[in-house]
């Protein structure tokens, strides 16, 4: 399959990560999945036992065109939780599983899914 004229360049997806992080900096979403794990919640056992900036881990964030949404794009956030390290870098493995933020073009949290280890 070749390329078409239209691919979007490397400048295109630097500016579209620069618009991303002027609305949802990692500083923010963190503070806000810390608040929610605090809040002993359901959705995520013994989440507590991770709220703190230190025990999460962004591993990725993901841009998903959604016509239904309104202004038509969803942020997912991966978040790690209790990861685990060597020598500075992430394993690929954690203490208390995964937890997939969604959020819409404002950055309204949307929902949220939780896998365990």
């Amino acid at each position: 399959m070749e390329q078409g004229d239209n691919a979007l360049s490397v400048s295109g997806w630097d500016e579209a990560v620069r618009r991303l992080d002027a609305v949802l900096p990692d500083r923010a979403i963190l503070a806000e999945v810390v608040e929610f794990l605090r809040g002993a919640t359901e959705a995520v056992p013994d989440g507590e036992r991770y709220a703190s900036e230190d025990k999460i881990y962004i591993e990725e964030k993901i841009l998903v065109s959604n016509k239904r949404l309104s202004g038509g794009v969803a942020l997912y956030v991966k978040f790690v939780l209790g990861p685990r390290f060597s020598q500075g870098e992430y394993m690929g493995v954690s203490h208390g599983g995964t937890l997939k933020v969604m959020y819409d073009s404002e950055g309204r949290w949307l929902d949220e899914f939780y896998t365990p280890r």
